[in-house]
């Protein structure tokens, strides 16, 4: 006598053939529903983050209008060291129409506008957090290294005075102390937050 297959509801191997496709089926989605769930995590952590970082929030924003106040009074300063290279201001000089040089000026204007943008005003455009940005010019104006010695060499007004870094290093100061306030360290490090004076 021939013997028939059972259908699968019936018990037998076909059972065991669905059972196995569910377990795969389970582990599939079971696997999925962790991805989601780093994911979704993930999402929100970013948020977490863009919410500290890009100002996003009512106390944010109005720490921001507060150091955006400080930075209009200081923009001069920078306009006359920074804008060159730092912002949609650019004022060429005339050897810029060679061709060699205005390339090579060209590319620097723009790697230093991804670095940091002066264009829209605080706060500012860049690679980097408000707070890191801010650390950032300090150390620059601090060190010497900015403006470049090259850009210096035909701007000879180019750099701060010892006043101007004054009120520049105290503006910094202190919007780097009201943004820690917010839970905003530059470097994400609160040693790196000037203390009282």
């Amino acid at each position: 006598m021939l013997s028939r297959p059972r259908p699968p509801y019936m018990g037998g191997r076909g059972d065991e053939i669905r059972m196995q496709k569910m377990n795969r089926t389970q582990r599939i989605a079971t696997a999925l529903g962790v991805v989601v769930f780093l994911a979704a995590l993930a999402v929100s952590d970013n948020e977490a983050q863009d919410t500290q970082e890009g100002g996003r929030t009512a106390e944010i924003e109005a720490a921001y209008r507060q150091i955006a106040v400080g930075y209009e009074a200081l923009k001069p300063i920078f306009r006359e060291g920074c804008f060159d290279c730092h912002s949609d201001q650019t004022d060429f000089p005339w050897y810029h129409s060679l061709p060699v040089i205005g390339r090579w000026m060209d590319k620097h204007v723009a790697e230093a506008r991804e670095e940091l943008d002066f264009s829209q005003g605080f706060p500012f455009a860049g690679r980097r957090r408000q707070p890191d940005q801010l650390l950032k010019i300090k150390r620059e104006i601090e060190s010497g290294a900015m403006p470049l010695r090259s850009y210096r060499l035909m701007h000879w007004g180019a750099a701060p005075n010892d006043a101007e870094k004054d009120s520049i290093f105290t503006w910094i100061d202190n919007s780097l102390r009201l943004l820690a306030k917010r839970g905003q360290f530059p470097f994400n490090k609160r040693e790196n937050v000037p203390e009282e004076k």
